[in-house]
């Protein structure tokens, strides 16, 4: 349960999109879903770099859930066992 509950809060921190784009001004201090986000143009767009950095954005979460993976597994297998 302490690792679901890890997951879903990085999950959230990390994915912080609405908040950070109200406070930060500044294209150097922006979010990685912020600075993908102004990648894309009305007319153009770098599909390589974009999914170089979505890339980016998907291995932190994906290291982290492997990580804990043993323990929710654990987790699983606890609630099914008879009796």
């Amino acid at each position: 349960m302490v690792s679901a509950f890890c997951l879903i809060s990085f999950m959230g921190t990390w994915n912080s999109f609405l908040w950070p784009q109200i406070i930060l001004h500044n294209r150097e201090r922006f979010t990685l879903p912020i600075a993908l986000n102004q990648m894309v143009g009305l007319y153009y767009q770098e599909y390589g770099v974009l999914m170089a950095g979505t890339l980016l954005a998907v291995v932190p979460p994906m290291v982290l859930f492997l990580l804990l993976q043993k323990e929710f597994i654990s987790g699983l297998t606890a609630g099914a066992v008879k009796g």
